[in-house]
């Protein structure tokens, strides 16, 4: 799966059977001073052809970056450039839309640790580690894991950190095969821990009726 922060998050909406066209701009992109009819030929000091190549370059933007510096060109062919205000954590990629997807299901809810709180626990600075808010029910039944509410998951498979993510149940998501077993770096009371969790696969064909009647 490629991952791409959204650039309609920061007002770019394009004309889309136009390619790289903006049908119109909102918020930060406006305020830029992209215009209806501009067509991004550059971002981030990369050239770009078709959609795919803006997002890449998007997704590859400095994650200090408070802005984004687009080309454009507008009527007559003539190059203007623009400069977008960037949102705090303007990287973050939401996946909520892949919920009836084949997705790795551990039945947890967590909130990503603020900075202080990853000082507190000696967690590495720029990683994805989360506090369990909630464990359903279904978890225990089925017998997945022993994670609590509380607990600290601060590592998938050893891997503690990635750029892109600010959230470890994202992260477990995204590198987890549906349906098979996990191990979390975890901080339960102060101690750290090693638990394997499984995973369930997420069904997500939709059921049809059976029909009635003879």
């Amino acid at each position: 799966m490629f991952r791409t922060p959204d650039i309609r998050d920061i007002g770019i909406h394009l004309d889309i059977p136009k390619g790289l066209v903006v049908g119109r701009s909102t918020g930060p992109a406006a305020a830029a001073g992209l215009e209806p009819g501009d067509r991004i030929a550059a971002a981030a000091g990369t050239d770009v052809l078709a959609y795919g190549d803006l997002l890449h370059a998007y997704d590859q933007h400095d994650r200090t970056a408070t802005t984004l510096e687009l080309t454009v060109e507008r009527e007559g062919g003539r190059h203007v450039d623009v400069e977008v205000a960037l949102p705090p954590l303007w990287w973050v990629t939401d996946l909520g839309y892949r919920y009836w997807s084949i997705d790795p299901v551990t039945y947890l809810s967590a909130s990503p640790l603020p900075a202080e709180r990853k000082r507190e626990l000696d967690l590495r600075p720029d990683g994805f580690a989360c506090e369990v808010t909630r464990v359903n029910p279904r978890a225990t039944v089925l017998e997945l894991h022993e994670i609590k509410a509380g607990d600290v998951i601060y590592a998938v498979d050893g891997i503690e950190a990635d750029p892109p993510i600010d959230d470890c149940l994202l992260y477990l998501r995204l590198n987890v095969t549906a349906g098979s077993d996990t191990r979390l770096g975890v901080v339960r009371d102060g101690v750290r821990l090693d638990v394997t969790a499984g995973t369930q696969r997420q069904l997500y064909r939709k059921l049809t009726p059976t029909p009635s009647g003879p």
